[in-house]
């Protein structure tokens, strides 16, 4: 069975007419990517998490655009999401005041930097209050580096944008994670061994045939709310085929030693104009179909 689902509004992404680019920038705090949200007529979009795509060259060889959670040398800039600020222009032109929330760096795989030197591919945005987009309104924002130890003299570049969905094509694997062998068509709760494994806006695939990894024949899942070891869910996300428990234990029944495989989406949003959303009337809904996603930045070099 296929899901069908109806949105009240939808968001539009766009790069801005505005957003920085070209050469000569001097390394520091600044402005490096400017993008527009624009909300249908229906209803208010609302944000809650968004993922940046994050390339940049080091040229000399500084690490400037690297993460790793234990360093303490202070050589790597992007330790910690301090390097970022996010601005909505709309409401404050003079990027006077940021945006609060948590910033996660994410390796190119989507999962979470840790003690290991890499690169940063994207970075993770989650607002602490979330954005709303008046209806039939464009809203523009703005993504600001601390890019203070890039090299103008070996010419380190950086551009930015916004990931589409999936953020990368293989799943992170989350072992024996499944709780629950009895899913029923309707059902739009999953019972998991450990909910802090996943988050709000995760994109989750049911490895019931049991490859390690996620096929695209499998159901694929995003999880709107999370309490204790239950993930709500909506089913059948990215187009996939809802699938039922069945009665005779075969290898595409769910199990509860399935795996379970995780991605996070790259725009989490809602569109029931209200930023108070409970379990039972949530109106979540990710990246899938959003317009114009991926959206690629300028790029800027020093």
């Amino acid at each position: 069975m296929k899901a069908f689902i109806i949105r009240e509004t939808k968001p539009t992404i766009t790069k801005s007419s505005s957003s920085p680019d070209g050469s000569g920038f001097t390394p520091g705090n600044q402005e490096s990517f400017r993008f527009n949200v624009a909300a249908s007529s229906g209803e208010d979009v609302i944000l809650n998490n968004i993922i940046f795509t994050f390339s940049a060259s080091d040229n000399a060889g500084t690490d400037w655009n690297q993460c790793d959670t234990d360093d303490t040398s202070g050589a790597l800039m992007l330790a910690s999401g301090a390097d970022f600020k996010f601005y909505n222009l709309t409401e404050d032109s003079s990027a006077s005041t940021a945006l609060t929330g948590t910033y996660s760096l994410l390796k190119s795989t989507g999962a979470a930097c840790d003690a290991t030197d890499v690169d940063v591919a994207f970075v993770s945005l989650t607002l602490t209050t979330a954005e709303v987009v008046p209806a039939g309104s464009t809203y523009v924002y703005s993504l600001w580096v601390n890019s203070d130890s890039a090299n103008a003299v070996n010419n380190d570049s950086l551009q930015l944008g916004i990931a589409g969905e999936p953020i990368t094509t293989t799943y992170l694997n989350v072992s024996n994670a499944a709780n629950d062998a009895d899913i029923a068509i309707t059902a739009t709760t999953v019972n998991v061994d450990s909910g802090p494994a996943f988050a709000v806006g995760d994109v989750i695939n049911m490895d019931v045939d049991d490859s390690g990894v996620a096929d695209s024949d499998e159901e694929k899942m995003l999880v709107t709310a999370i309490s204790s070891n239950a993930l709500t869910v909506i089913r059948g996300y990215l187009n996939s085929t809802v699938e039922a428990a069945d009665a005779d234990a075969d290898s595409d029944d769910y199990e509860v030693t399935d795996d379970i495989q995780r991605l996070p989406t790259p725009l989490l949003w809602q569109d029931d104009g209200s930023t108070s959303v409970s379990s039972s009337t949530q109106e979540y809904y990710g990246a899938y179909l959003v317009d114009n996603l991926p959206v690629v930045g300028n790029a800027i070099s020093f």
